[in-house]
Formats: C-alpha cells, sequence, structure tokens
C-alpha cells in the first residue's frame, strides 16, 4: 500500500478474453427490449 494510504498499490488484473466471453453469454441469455419500452423505462428514471 501506499504510505498514509488505503489503497492498494496494485490493482487487480481483469480476467481476460474467457470472462468477456463469459458476460456475452449470460447477457443473451436476456431479450432485448423493444424501442417503446426502453423509451417508457428511462422516462420513469
Amino acid at each position: 500500500m501506499a504510505k498514509g494510504s488505503n489503497v492498494p498499490a496494485t490493482i487487480p488484473a481483469l480476467g481476460g478474453e474467457q470472462s468477456l466471453n463469459r458476460y456475452l453469454a449470460e447477457i443473451r441469455k436476456f431479450p432485448l427490449l423493444q424501442p417503446e419500452q426502453e423509451y417508457m423505462l428511462a422516462k420513469r428514471f
């Protein structure tokens, strides 16, 4: 850790291509919103 800091001196490495492929496989399980659905959700927030 850096002196006087609670932040670690190193940043963990990302999982690489395998993690990306797993993420993409997971998000494909959910249907995309129709444009009107997306608009209505955005309007609520």
